[in-house]
């Protein structure tokens, strides 16, 4: 028993791949939706007021009407919003859950369910976003692949606005391990369970979370990553997927980027 536990419980070596799926399981699916929606949270959507203000600042980046891809969507929280300002707006994401949601409550929008490492636009968009620090939960394999998709998909002179973890976000992180009794089913799991969650530190400046979920019958291991940044490792990375940073910002809004803001955001162009 000890070296089972022992075996569950050790750091993941790094970008080493979950033993299960997470996104797509039926009911973790529903699970994250909930997270979305909530606005007391932001685990898996930042909260409404940060939401709008983000909303302005891609408004006030290219001219009202322009055609924008939200990849990883969601449940269109920007999307919507965006095509209620007259923009012609398309919506990526990988949950059925969250689309199916999308499509109910926005009939301005087109969203599609589909990997956005899969898709195949070919210069459709004037701007592509990529928002709540996505780009950096991909390895640096998947990056590579996105940037090459993201360079397809925009016109001529388009844009990537995304936002990643920084530096300072890593230093803050302390490396732990807690444990939690969910007797009537929670956020992993309908049944029973417990959880382990490890956070870990590795060399790079990556941050990774093991969740190791312990059911009556199973044991699921959930491993999870993201890279952080400086803004001379993320002009690397878009410079060799052929775009340019414009700007640096603090987040997705307009104030201009800190060396101790915890989140960087950016707009590069093709």
């Amino acid at each position: 028993m000890y070296g089972k536990l022992r075996c569950m419980l050790e750091k993941p070596s790094l970008y080493q791949k979950s033993e299960q799926e997470f996104w797509t399981d039926p009911h973790i699916a529903q699970e994250m939706l909930k997270q979305h929606l909530d606005p007391r949270t932001d685990l898996a959507s930042r909260r409404p007021a940060l939401i709008e203000k983000a909303i302005d600042f891609i408004a006030s980046l290219v001219p009202n009407g322009s055609t924008i891809l939200d990849m990883g969507c969601g449940p269109g929280l920007y999307a919507k919003r965006l095509s209620e300002k007259g923009f012609d707006v398309t919506g990526v994401d990988f949950s059925e859950n969250s689309i199916e949601y999308a499509k109910a409550h926005d009939n301005r929008s087109k969203y599609r369910i589909q990997n956005y490492l899969a898709m195949d636009f070919c210069e459709a968009f004037d701007i592509i976003i990529c928002i709540w620090c996505d780009y950096g939960a991909l390895v640096p394999d998947e990056r590579k692949i996105l940037l090459k998709k993201v360079y397809n998909a925009l016109k001529p002179g388009g844009l990537f606005l995304c936002d990643v973890f920084t530096l300072s976000h890593f230093h803050q992180q302390v490396e732990s391990c807690v444990f939690e009794v969910c007797e009537n089913g929670g956020f992993w799991s309908p049944n029973a369970y417990l959880s382990f969650h490890g956070k870990y530190k590795y060399d790079g400046n990556v941050l990774g979370e093991r969740y190791t979920v312990v059911e009556k019958e199973k044991i699921r291991i959930f491993n999870l990553w993201n890279s952080c940044f400086s803004e001379q490792t993320l002009s690397a990375e878009l410079k060799e997927g052929k775009l340019s940073i414009q700007d640096y910002y603090s987040g997705v809004t307009n104030k201009c980027y800190k060396g101790d803001s915890e989140c960087m955001g950016i707009v590069a162009q093709k």
